[in-house]
């Protein structure tokens, strides 16, 4: 009786270890063949109004460099198309759907899609999976919602256009609800897995595990707005202003304290209170906490942009055309970029589909370097596809340059860093660094003589000290981000059309103001900030006029000027010299001229700004002429208007000792009625 009971449980013991086995072979897929759930069924099979469910979590594979990974890998994807690449398939399809965006999280993936369900309609529907051993696909359909984001551990939160978000573990059976009742864009998770939305004038979190509620105050309601990173108990986060730019901003959970940043771009990513951001030719890499760059290098092709950014690397594209002629054949590319070195772990091109047509879509990439992407050709098929960065060792890149070492000059940095701190927004390059600004009349020359820098440094930090508090951010305006100032030797003209010998310039370049002073001028340092710095002014008065429908620069040209005396719109006269013209001006009649020189007709920004500059340096004598007494009265009106941090001063400023505070009343309806 026993050896019957010992042999029946041997049998017992074969057969549970052979269903077993049954099981585990019917979860990985051979190359071409479907991967099956338990009993055979296809995994991807969309259960009308629920999202199928598991009592227990299945297991995500962490991932790591083993080579027997990149093994298994191969064994669970469908195809191997090189070394990096593996196809996924097309089981997280939805029958009778379309995706149209996605996301990856935590090793998960979300494919959010339109289906048609069974009543006919079409439904917001997602697919969720793990990205690495995808043995069960997660499919479901909140009611009435319009979008869906990707959570820890699976988790997804569906939002309502009612104000209200539903919060969906993957395997709790009741889903936890949110509402906040108004209509909000969604911005992001921050790392403690609180929501965040923003709405008109408000920016609110809600943590579905603990119940905490935040709200905080302070903005307007502005346009593409997410979550970017969570720094030591702050959030930092992005938004478009009525302009389309993109401004940063910070927030202090303990005390509810937000602040702007001064850097604010078109294309960025962040991590780990790192950004980068592109001009047209370099990506740039910078902290968020101050204004100094770390660094930044050349794009490798002009169309590149940064798409997206995990664990300190950043997912790049560009494009570019392979076609012959009028034959357009564009052809993808992906990067992955270290952010703080630059060092490129590798590129994927899509001619690896160029068998037949096919559009690349990202869905992005996760912290240890995988980059999911969908295929469409042009047979309507949608593929899904992983590409393996991670086991790539980053190639340097030589076209790295590293900002401001503190090392090379250390007297020079801490000026710098100082004058950085005194004024926010500002950054100072000097040395090699000072001969990065770009303008197409001039090239710079470096200054030799640090002592020369040194004290020219000092004097600028001085004389900026005299300007109004908070004159120098406002000069950005909503457009602009901060001003630059750069410190080189000199100048040389590489323009026919410029001056000659300039002491310093200023222009707008990139998203920001830039400010240039040759240091060997350190004599007219003070008036020629005060000139240059009246130009970077007028960006400001152009804010001004669009938001107030008033023609503050226009009523200069039209009503303070002489028509005997026309502007050369020029530097140079025919013979290329440069403007000799004295007529109108204070050299030939003091008491009936309409300009400080010749110079001052060369241009209305250059009128505008001899008038300032002649005005602080106060020489009674140039203002005589009663066509000059206006246009300096009402400039300083103007200015005291546009700038609050003027208009916030009780007593004359630099160049208000003349004529004291001028009232802009007189001219707020003259300026708006210019075109009437």
């Amino acid at each position: 009786m026993r050896s019957r009971k010992i042999l029946f449980a041997t049998i017992l013991l074969i057969l549970i270890a052979v269903l077993a086995s049954c099981g585990r072979d019917a979860k990985k897929a051979k190359p071409g063949e479907k991967r099956t759930g338990p009993g055979g069924s296809v995994v991807a099979t969309l259960t009308p109004s629920e999202p199928t469910s598991s009592p227990t979590p299945t297991s995500t594979p962490t991932p790591t460099t083993d080579p027997m990974l990149f093994r298994t890998l191969s064994d669970l994807y469908e195809e191997e198309y090189t070394e990096d690449l593996y196809h996924i398939g097309s089981d997280w399809k939805i029958e009778g759907g379309y995706l149209y965006s996605g996301s990856v999280r935590d090793g998960y993936v979300m494919m959010v899609q339109s289906a048609r369900l069974g009543d006919g309609d079409y439904k917001v529907c997602y697919s969720l999976f793990p990205i690495l051993g995808p043995e069960r696909i997660t499919t479901g359909y909140i009611p009435e919602v319009n979008d869906y984001m990707l959570g820890q551990d699976g988790t997804v939160y569906g939002f309502r256009s009612d104000g209200t978000v539903i919060q969906r573990k993957k395997y709790r059976e009741q889903d936890a609800t949110w509402s906040f009742g108004e209509d909000v864009y969604r911005i992001g998770i921050s790392k403690d897995e609180t929501l965040w939305v923003v709405g008109d004038g408000f920016l609110a979190g809600y943590n579905f595990e603990t119940g905490k509620e935040e709200r905080y105050e302070g903005f307007q309601k502005l346009y593409d707005d997410r979550i970017l990173s969570e720094e030591d108990g702050a959030i930092i986060f992005s938004l478009h202003n009525k302009y389309n730019v993109q401004r940063m901003y910070r927030l202090d959970r303990k005390t509810g304290e937000i602040a702007l940043y001064e850097e604010s771009v078109g294309h960025a990513e962040f991590y780990e209170g790192t950004i980068l951001y592109d001009s047209q030719e370099r990506f740039y890499v910078a902290p968020l906490d101050t204004p100094e760059l770390i660094g930044s290098y050349e794009k490798k092709r002009e169309t590149e942009s940064v798409l997206m950014c995990k664990g300190g690397r950043f997912l790049t594209y560009c494009y570019e055309n392979a076609g012959d002629g009028e034959d357009y054949d564009y052809i993808d590319y992906y990067r992955v970029v270290d952010a703080r070195s630059g060092a490129v772990y590798g590129e994927l091109a899509t001619d690896l589909f160029l068998d037949r047509y096919w559009t690349i879509q990202y869905m992005g990439i996760t912290e240890e370097g995988y980059f999911l992407f969908t295929a469409y050709g042009d047979d309507d098929e949608e593929e899904l596809y992983l590409y393996d960065f991670s086991k790539r060792m980053p190639e340097t890149d030589p076209t790295f340059r590293r900002y401001r070492p503190a090392d090379e000059n250390p007297e020079a940095y801490a000026i710098a860093r100082r004058m950085e701190e005194e004024f926010p927004g500002v950054r100072v390059y000097y040395d090699k660094f000072g001969l990065d600004f770009f303008r197409d009349s001039y090239l710079l020359t470096p200054c030799e003589d640090n002592d020369t820098l040194i004290e020219y440094m000092l004097r600028l930090e001085e004389f900026l000290m005299r300007y109004p508090a908070g004159f120098l951010q406002e000069l950005s305006g909503e457009k602009k981000t901060g001003l630059d100032i750069f410190l080189c030797g000199g100048f040389v003209r590489i323009s026919d059309s410029s001056i000659e010998t300039p002491a310093a310039c200023a222009n707008r370049h990139r998203d920001r103001l830039a400010l240039c002073m040759g240091v060997v001028y350190l004599s007219s340092l003070e008036q020629n900030v005060v000139h240059e710095l009246t130009h970077l002014s007028e960006h400001r008065i152009e804010e001004y006029e669009e938001a107030n429908d008033c023609h503050i620069l226009g009523y200069w040209d039209v009503n303070l000027n002489s028509p005997d005396y026309p502007y050369k719109n020029s530097y140079l006269d025919e013979n290329g010299m440069m403007i000799s013209d004295y007529s109108g001006t204070t050299i030939a009649d003091a008491n009936n001229a309409w300009f400080i020189d010749a110079y001052a007709k060369s241009a209305p920004t250059e009128d505008r700004a001899r008038v300032l500059e002649y005005l602080y340096l106060g020489y009674d004598w140039d203002f005589q002429s009663e066509g000059l007494r206006n246009k300096a009265k009402f400039l300083s009106a103007a200015l005291r208007e546009v700038f609050p941090s003027l208009a916030a001063c009780d007593y004359p400023v630099l160049w208000e000792q003349m004529f004291g505070v001028i009232s802009f009343d007189d001219y707020r309806e003259l300026v708006k009625n210019l075109n009437d």
